[in-house]
């Protein structure tokens, strides 16, 4: 299921860049002009977590929300 990055909470389940993820962290940044969705994913694989700064429009990929955390 596409998701906009502003509906994404931390638990969500999705795939960045071809490998699953979790959503730990999450905040709306706003500004005069526009918003920002920044969120920290650690890598279900090899648990390196990644901080993102993304358009509150751009689609994630969520394959399921979890109760983690």
């Amino acid at each position: 299921m596409q998701v906009a990055a502003l509906e994404l909470r931390p638990g969500y389940l999705v795939r960045y860049e071809g490998r699953m993820a979790t959503v730990i962290w999450w905040n709306i940044l706003r500004n005069d002009r526009r918003a920002f969705v920044q969120m920290h994913i650690k890598d279900l694989q090899n648990g390196r977590v990644t901080e993102l700064k993304e358009h509150t429009d751009s689609k994630w990929r969520s394959e399921e929300h979890t109760s983690e955390l």
